[in-house]
């Protein structure tokens, strides 16, 4: 399979860096007999995904018409996301794309239905409690 590799850290990661991650990335795609086609790295302080280049950039290269990118790889999904919403808008945006997304520290064969059940029950409680308490 053709995989994308993803690193992200922050200022506040300390010892981490994105070539650990890399590293380890690196070794489970070696031995799972896959082929990396890409790796997309982001160094910044800042958690919002649409703040980062390197994660445009791999968007970018899932769109274009042809992408060889089948499958994308974090260490953790924390390293690609910090909401459950925004988790789970992108691992659904990756399954219409055909592409699989793999956290190789996380492994999960059923995450976008696992958060979906769990946004579908975070919307229901804003919903009960905005409505007993109007002005939160």
């Amino acid at each position: 399979m053709n995989i994308a590799l993803y690193a992200r850290v922050s200022t506040r990661d300390g010892d981490q860096t994105c070539e650990n991650q890399l590293l380890v990335l690196r070794r489970w795609a070696l031995e799972q007999g896959h082929r990396v086609v890409a790796e997309y790295i982001d160094e910044a302080g800042s958690t919002r995904w649409t703040e980062r280049t390197g994660w445009a950039e791999l968007i970018q290269a899932i769109e274009i018409t042809g992408s060889p990118i089948q499958c994308v790889a974090f260490v953790r999904l924390d390293r690609a996301f910090r909401s459950v919403r925004d988790a789970y808008n992108l691992m659904s945006w990756f399954q219409e794309h055909g592409v699989q997304v793999v956290a190789v520290q996380q492994p999960s064969d059923r995450l976008v239905d696992n958060l979906g059940g769990f946004c579908s029950r975070c919307d229901a409680l804003a919903q009960h409690y905005g409505t007993l308490w109007p002005d939160l």
